[in-house]
């Protein structure tokens, strides 16, 4: 039985290594994402706190204006790093579906590679039984045609 080498198996080592590139970009964009999500929970946690001290302390009746001035201003920042945040996840969002997308195309270029070796396997198996075959039908044949003569 001879050895099974399949043509393209260097195609498919460069795709599925290709594979594993978009799964491992895969899970540094969600990882991206998610550090985006906290670093927005947490913003959104500060500026709420800001605002509960702004109301407060204006429930109490003590005015700091400087005191005022300078929470309004941290709540603005905070306001503006939220948006930047929230435009950094949007961005991400579509880097993310783009990188599924490719992700899904490698899989279905590896798969299919895939399939093809393994009918090539089951051929190249098939054609090995039959010349197995003919091969003692031909060893049966001449054993028995020489008994047959003598």
């Amino acid at each position: 039985m001879s050895q099974f080498r399949f043509r393209l198996s260097s195609v498919l080592q460069y795709r599925i290594h290709y594979r594993d590139l978009c799964r491992q970009l895969l899970a540094q964009v969600m990882a991206d994402l998610k550090e985006l999500e906290l670093r927005q929970r947490s913003l959104e946690e500060d500026r709420q706190a800001v605002l509960n001290q702004m109301q407060v302390l204006a429930e109490i009746g003590t005015v700091d204006v400087r005191g005022a001035a300078a929470r309004r201003y941290h709540a603005g920042i905070l306001t503006s790093q939220l948006l930047e945040t929230q435009k950094n996840k949007n961005v991400v969002s579509g880097q993310l579906e783009l990188v599924r997308q490719a992700l899904m195309e490698a899989d279905q270029k590896v798969k299919s590679l895939e399939r093809l070796e393994e009918q090539k396997r089951r051929d190249h198996i098939i054609e090995d039984e039959k010349r197995a075959s003919r091969e003692m039908e031909d060893a049966w044949v001449a054993t028995n045609l020489a008994e047959y003569t003598k």
